[in-house]
């Protein structure tokens, strides 16, 4: 075998088979997000994953781009630097990415009520409504057992990259793992809910399987699998609450997915469901509080002023 472009020239003798493995590696990179937070440039995550051209999610099948995504920059990430918000945005690997707008939005609201955008990966799953998402009183498990049953209850309760638990990867494949359930017992706290529309917040970052990938798992039967959410019931089955909950849309953020049909009752266990490379930071259940009940305003767009585009 001989590579042109200073690749490997490699002598394999004739009559033999020879066995040749591919190696697994990033071969390209979403735009990733750096804010000067008054000391120094602070990694914020990555964006526009969601709008990959031509993802290969199924033989077949291909997901269609998102063109729109909100990326939540808390308020200790962002500082002005000489009475400007600086932001730099690196494409540190092999891709082209087409943007055709970017803006600062400065939400306004209550310390004690975060609000989220709603934003998710939607392979094949409900596309997200980027409706801003008013928190009132998250519930965080009471308890939350791993694959094997131990107990990562602390882990998901702040968001400091110490995950619920490392995914049993299925090394054939980048970004698959062997299907893994993360099992969530908020007790009684889901009675106070009522008949409000109740969504699961989770901050975690997720590993991409690319689409050549997919396409070598799916020559064994390994095919993408976004987070099933499952519901105990009171006669001890559990029964799917939302069969496609989507995924992260990259690393370090938070995503919703709305529990429509959740029962509020006593005893609300969930389990969530994947064979995608999740890690999960941080869960907890709220509802919606919304925009008309409580101050939450914008004080406008803010398009950029100077943008300057280095080539890498």
């Amino acid at each position: 075998l001989a590579g042109d472009q200073g690749g490997a020239a490699v002598a394999l003798a004739a009559g033999q088979v020879h066995r040749i493995a591919e190696v697994q590696r990033k071969v390209s990179s979403c735009p990733v997000l750096f804010t000067w937070n008054g000391e120094r440039f602070q990694f914020v995550t990555d964006f526009a994953g969601v709008g990959g051209l031509g993802y290969y999610s199924a033989p077949g099948v291909y997901a269609p781009p998102q063109v729109l995504e909100h990326i939540k920059i808390e308020p200790d990430q962002l500082r002005p630097r000489d009475g400007f918000y600086e932001l730099r945005v690196t494409e540190p690997m092999e891709e082209t990415a087409y943007v055709d707008r970017l803006e600062l939005l400065a939400i306004d609201h209550p310390a004690s009520q975060p609000v989220f955008p709603d934003e998710r990966l939607a392979v094949l799953g409900p596309q997200p409504t980027h409706e801003l998402l008013v928190v009132e009183r998250p519930m965080f498990a009471n308890r939350a057992s791993d694959p094997a049953g131990g107990d990562c209850t602390s882990r998901l309760r702040t968001v400091d990259r110490t995950y619920a638990y490392q995914p049993a990867l299925d090394r054939r494949y980048c970004g698959f793992c062997r299907p893994h359930t993360l099992e969530l017992d908020f007790g009684n706290q889901a009675a106070q809910l009522k008949d409000d529309i109740v969504y699961l917040f989770i901050n975690g970052f997720i590993e991409y399987p690319y689409s050549q990938t997919t396409y070598a798992a799916s020559q064994s039967r390994v095919g993408w699998e976004p987070i099933r959410i499952d519901q105990l019931g009171e006669d001890g089955q559990w029964r799917t609450l939302v069969p496609d909950g989507g995924a992260p849309g990259g690393v370090a953020r938070t995503f919703t997915s709305e529990l429509t049909g959740l029962r509020k009752g006593p005893d609300c266990k969930l389990r969530l469901t994947t064979n995608l490379e999740i890690y999960y930071d941080q869960i907890f259940l709220a509802r919606n509080a919304g925009r008309d009940k409580v101050p939450v305003g914008d004080r406008g767009e803010k398009p950029f002023k100077h943008e300057d585009i280095n080539s890498l």
